[in-house]
């Protein structure tokens, strides 16, 4: 191999490729999934899956003892390495609680000759609302985890942080779930749609909204039902609450997981159609 075509082969391999030459190509199914399981929240319901997945195992009788302990304990593994993922999430809360202070303050500044200016300040205050609930939920998650793990002493005040939690994740889903339902009815009264196109994109905006409020349903009622355990020890300790909490989780997560690739894939592809110039 002479010089000049060690060259060539070097400039091959690390000169930079223009960009503007590169065909772009979209991104398929496993493009979603990589961006997803690489994220916190994906990341985090890929060990809900697994847990859930071995979950049905503990209520059978089908087990010996000896393969009943290894599922606990392979539950509680899971259960931990996805717990673990509420720390990271604590930092991006807090700043996320920290950017809507700041769009508060300035929204505030908005002249009073704008028509919506009490409509832009309600939802800056709803937006921060949220945004403490989020956060507060993430902290109390986190102040559970590292009592777990012996980090730290919760002792009595452990059901006050499980309340807190509880009450953070209905103020959010709840939130949501009004948000997807305006947003249903805006689309029910819009006719603007007029090509083939608009009311494909339309069709599966109402669709995705359908999911959403499919996964805030659970959700609420997961915690509904959390908070009724930490005031009543007998619906706790009820061989029945296991059930029903696995049956809604796995029916949370699923449309969870069902809505996350329907926007990133369905409607987005819609949307880039839409947007296409003809």
């Amino acid at each position: 191999m002479t010089i000049s075509s060690l060259s060539k082969l070097s400039s091959d391999l690390f000169a930079p490729i223009q960009t503007a030459s590169t065909p772009s190509r979209p991104k398929s199914v496993i493009d979603h999934v990589k961006d997803y399981v690489g994220s916190t929240s994906g990341a985090w319901d890929f060990f809900r899956a697994l847990d859930y997945a071995i979950s049905p195992w503990k209520f059978t009788n089908l087990l010996s003892e000896s393969s009943l302990e290894q599922v606990h304990r392979i539950s509680g593994v899971v259960g931990t390495a996805g717990a673990s993922l509420c720390m990271p999430t604590l930092v991006t809360d807090a700043i996320g609680l920290k950017r809507s202070v700041d769009d508060l303050t300035h929204i505030h500044q908005c002249p009073t000759s704008d028509p919506e200016r009490s409509k832009k300040i309600a939802q800056a205050y709803k937006k921060t609302v949220i945004n403490g609930a989020d956060l507060g939920y993430t902290f109390c998650q986190s102040s559970r985890f590292l009592n777990e793990a012996n980090v730290i002493a919760l002792g009595s005040s452990l059901p006050v942080f499980s309340g807190v939690q509880q009450v953070c994740g209905i103020v959010s889903d709840g939130n949501e779930l009004i948000e997807e339902s305006y947003k249903l009815h805006n689309y029910q009264a819009d006719s603007s749609a007029s090509t083939d196109q608009e009311k494909s994109l339309m069709a599966a905006k109402k669709n995705l909204s359908w999911l959403k409020i499919a996964k805030d349903i659970p959700s609420i009622a997961m915690s509904a039902l959390a908070l009724v355990g930490i005031f009543f020890a007998s619906v706790a300790s009820s061989p029945v609450v296991p059930i029903i909490f696995l049956s809604l989780s796995v029916s949370w997560l699923t449309f969870k997981v069902s809505s996350y690739f329907y926007e990133n894939i369905v409607v987005a592809d819609r949307q880039a159609r839409v947007a296409r110039p003809v």
